[in-house]
């Protein structure tokens, strides 16, 4: 079980800047997990500046506590007091978007993520994930449009048998209404 207690605002700076925030702390209470409810800060902050009609930078940073995939270090039988509760990450990100034609956009994206285990026996061990991407849309009607895109990942980590790189190129069809 979580809360998030936080204040936040946003603001235009002038016609071409933007810029939202949202800082507070973060209570989380595991059921199953003894001495591991715990306080942490949380963060979203972003800008945006529009150089251009349609054509805009955008950068944040996040701090926030989420799930993780990771449940123990140790093998065979576990104990609750090694239980990896969480983890406490760190992002930040970067994207520019461009029209390219008038119906063609693109956009460069990045991003960066420190994550640190929080409790058990992997407590403390830090993952770095690092995300670059392409992406391409074509806007065929007001309602359709066709994206291709690639990103490459990049997981480093303290455990063991856990880092990887990842290379994904997608194609799709977009509807609105």
């Amino acid at each position: 079980m979580g809360h998030t207690f936080y204040v936040g605002g946003e603001y235009s700076l002038s016609t071409k800047w933007t810029a939202e925030g949202r800082f507070g702390a973060q209570y989380v209470a595991f059921k199953d997990l003894q001495n591991n409810d715990s306080w942490a800060p949380y963060a979203a902050a972003s800008a945006r500046y529009q150089y251009l009609p349609g054509d805009f930078l955008q950068f944040g940073l996040n701090v926030d506590r989420n799930s993780t995939d990771v449940t123990s270090g140790a093998g065979g039988v576990v104990e609750p007091d090694e239980l990896v509760a969480d983890q406490q990450t760190l992002r930040v990100y970067a994207a520019v978007t461009h029209r390219l034609a008038s119906r063609l956009t693109g956009n460069v994206f990045g991003s960066l993520q420190a994550s640190e285990f929080q409790g058990g026996a992997d407590d403390g061990d830090i993952d770095m994930f690092y995300s670059l991407g392409l992406r391409f849309d074509y806007l065929f009607t007001h309602n359709w449009s066709f994206e291709a895109g690639y990103s490459f990942d990049r997981l480093d980590s303290d455990l063991d048998g856990r880092s990887y790189s990842r290379n994904r190129v997608f194609l799709g069809m977009r509807g609105t209404y």
